[in-house]
């Protein structure tokens, strides 16, 4: 059986997880400390560790501490994020996207991974294994057809976040899947 945590679950309690959140008042299923904290976990204990719209929460300097973390005690880890949630925040000047996302981790790299040509090739304790863009507007048959083909490949979500495609077609959420390496 796929053993799944919810971390920061709030109010948004989800069946077969095990829901966890550093406040008592919202009812979790475990209080755990705020990332980037050592979790009362073991290592890869989680099939899936899900960070649903949480990141906005964490402070800049520990946004990569408190990845490795998750990837310390899940095997995956989703990490959703909603731009409008973003919109004014000190994290990221473009609301939230994957370059915004990428300058943060500065902080934590030497300088041989800096000079990478991709920010997707540098080295951390965790690999992205998959993103993908839900958009604004869905309701209109084009910006489904745009999604699907962003979401086809990494290329195509290089050329959205690095085109006027971001600003025209706003992301509503992004999803990041991680794994330990």
């Amino acid at each position: 059986m796929n053993k799944k945590l919810n971390m920061g679950c709030n109010r948004k309690k989800l069946n077969g997880y095990l829901n966890a959140d550093i406040n008592n008042n919202t009812n979790p299923d475990m209080v755990v400390p705020p990332l980037p904290q050592r979790q009362p976990f073991k290592d890869k204990e989680f099939d899936e560790v899900l960070f649903d719209n949480c990141m906005q929460y964490v402070p800049v300097i520990d946004i990569v501490p408190s990845l490795k973390e998750m990837c310390r005690i899940g095997k995956k880890v989703i990490v959703s994020f909603s731009p409008k949630n973003m919109v004014g925040s000190t994290i990221f000047e473009r609301g939230i996207n994957m370059i915004g996302y990428s300058i943060l981790s500065f902080y934590y790299l030497d300088e041989e991974n800096r000079k990478s040509k991709s920010w997707r090739d540098w080295d951390y304790d965790f690999k992205i294994n998959k993103i993908w863009f839900e958009l604004n507007f869905r309701r209109f048959w084009h910006v489904r057809l745009l999604e699907w083909w962003v979401n086809k490949s990494k290329r195509n979500q290089q050329l959205y976040e690095n085109s006027c495609l971001f600003y025209l077609f706003p992301a509503r959420w992004i999803w990041i899947e991680f794994k330990g390496v």
